[in-house]
């Protein structure tokens, strides 16, 4: 048979194809060349970062630069044999104990990422093979879970648990129906069912919040500790009517007479006016010596100078009160700006920095000090005198009182018991004696508009009046009275006075412990102002509860 042979075409186009196998072996290689190059450089600046960072990562910086080159290697096989190897997840190599488990996984992106963190353990440091800190990217979910799995017992002893994760779930509210109930209607076991849920009755949407249900005994906890606000002996304290006010005429002894007495007849005040009312008015004068007189002035400036060592802190009965007080002292702009947050914590009180302010501005006050029956002789003395000349029981009588008015202050028109009050534990009389006099000209007079009386002071006067109707043990509105201004320019007038109560009280006549607040100086005297149309501002030595919120509230006479 001839011989065949390629023709031109045929052999030009084998070599072609020879020329381009060669061509692409060539740049098969150069790429893996490169490959290989990049993985290198790469290799190495990875390198160089593990050697600056501290810790656990950098005792493993072998391990993980090994595991790259691995990497490395499988895809330049996988590029040059143009196979593709599939690396299973949880694939473990039993033969290779340098494997790592916990690898670098790369997930496809997502919106939020999930960081875990594991936090190290003590063997961590004696085992470089160990690798924490592994950064987890979960697929995108519309709502977030993060699931809480309770620690158990075994946990200590297996690392691999992940721990305290806390699940999320959508909020849904709840809806109970119930026909045909009202709120009252309903038992309490369905109230505790419904506690804080969404129910409908009568067509209303309302919202039930009970409290949880409570075990009997911190129930009864509960209920016995209300019930203890007040001590057994204040609560069980018999309340007695005060006996009916009556005068009569006195044999005073005199002092240093060897025996004498002075006569001290009652002298009822006539009224310049019909009034309608049950008040009496009644004088008697000398009740006190001069000395008597004296000696209460002489305490009550010496308790004095030792109170105004400490600058005084100054409370309202009200917000209005202490606005129409800064009205008055011409500071109408420091008025609007008045809340209740210028007052100290629970109490109707200013701070020092406030006070002195008021005190700058001009605002006036008289001076009380106080002493109680059984603190000294006098109390005693003058405690039974009063009850022989009044009729007044002595068990029934509050502490004794002595005020000092400077110039230009006095008291405005109030009565002593209050108006319309259901609460008989009132000051059914006031007993009050002057214990100077300011002359002619200068003021100080007690006034009762309603029975057209006015009564000039004089050193040893008393003078006593009903506040309350004794049968129907009602505050008397026509007892209203107030003390007028001191015009004298140097002297201050001084009276001693106390109240006598139409039911008595445990409290009554006793000193109590002082109000914790506000917080305040040891020793620092109170300037409580009453309201301002019917009272006036007076320091006191004692802080009693009056200026408290809470007090205020319970207003409970003890």
């Amino acid at each position: 048979m001839p011989n065949r042979t390629k023709s031109p075409s045929v052999q030009s186009e084998s070599t072609k194809n020879s020329s381009n196998e060669s061509k692409n072996n060539s740049q098969k290689l150069i790429t893996s060349l490169l490959i290989l190059i990049i993985a290198i450089l790469i290799g190495f600046i990875f390198q160089q970062q593990l050697q600056m960072k501290p810790g656990v990562l950098e005792t493993n910086k072998d391990l993980l630069y090994e595991e790259l080159k691995k990497e490395l290697r499988r895809e330049i096989l996988e590029e040059v044999a143009k196979k593709e190897f599939k690396v299973e997840k949880d694939k473990k190599v039993q033969d290779d104990p340098k494997i790592v488990e916990n690898v670098v996984m790369e997930k496809p992106k997502v919106e939020n990422k999930i960081v875990e963190k594991v936090e190290k353990d003590k063997k961590v440091q004696d085992d470089p093979k160990i690798v924490e800190n592994v950064v987890m990217e979960k697929p995108k979910v519309e709502n977030k879970i993060v699931e809480k799995v309770e620690k158990d017992k075994k946990v200590q002893d297996e690392p691999k648990i992940v721990e305290n994760v806390s699940m999320e779930k959508p909020k849904v509210e709840d809806k109970i129906v119930i026909e045909d109930k009202k709120l009252e209607d309903l038992t309490s076991a369905e109230i505790n069912f419904q506690n804080g849920k969404t129910i409908s009755l009568d067509s209303k949407k309302i919202k039930i919040k009970a409290e949880e249900p409570k075990k009997e005994e911190e129930k009864q906890q509960n209920q016995e500790s209300d019930k203890i606000l007040v001590p057994k002996e204040v609560e069980n304290f018999p309340q007695v009517k005060i006996s009916k006010m009556k005068t009569k005429k006195m044999w005073i002894p005199i002092p240093n007479s060897n025996g004498g007495h002075r006569r001290v007849p009652p002298i009822e005040i006539k009224f310049g006016k019909e009034h309608g009312s049950s008040v009496k008015v009644w004088l008697f004068e000398e009740f006190l010596s001069q000395e008597e007189s004296e000696h209460l002035i002489k305490a009550h400036e010496s308790h004095l100078k030792e109170l105004l060592k400490q600058k005084p802190i100054i409370c309202f009965d009200s917000i209005s009160t202490l606005k129409k007080n800064l009205i008055e002292l011409k500071r109408e702009p420091v008025a609007q700006t008045i809340t209740p947050n210028d007052f100290t914590t629970g109490t109707n009180c200013l701070n020092q920095t406030f006070s002195r302010k008021l005190e700058k501005w001009g605002l006036k006050w008289s001076f009380s000090t106080a002493f109680y029956p059984g603190e000294s002789k006098f109390s005693r003395v003058f405690g039974k005198r009063i009850e022989e000349a009044t009729m007044l029981n002595e068990t029934h009588g509050g502490k004794f009182q002595i005020t000092s008015y400077p110039s230009g202050v006095g008291y405005k028109d109030h009565t002593d018991c209050i108006v319309n009050s259901e609460d008989q534990r009132d000051r059914y009389a006031t007993f009050l004696v002057y214990l100077n006099e300011l002359g002619a000209d200068g003021g100080g007079e007690t006034i009762f508009p309603e029975l057209g009386i006015d009564v000039k002071p004089r050193q040893g006067r008393a003078l006593t009046w009903n506040n309350m109707n004794y049968e129907t043990g009602k505050c008397e509105a026509k007892s209203v009275h107030r003390a007028s201004p001191v015009q004298h320019q140097v002297k201050k007038k001084y009276i001693i006075q106390r109240w006598y109560y139409f039911k008595n009280f445990y409290a009554l006549g006793k000193r109590m412990a002082e109000a914790p607040l506000p917080e305040r100086e040891p020793n620092t005297p109170k300037v409580s102002c009453d309201n301002y149309d019917n009272g006036s501002c007076r320091m006191y030595d004692e802080w009693n509860p009056d200026h408290m919120i809470d007090y205020q509230r319970e207003k409970k006479i003890y």
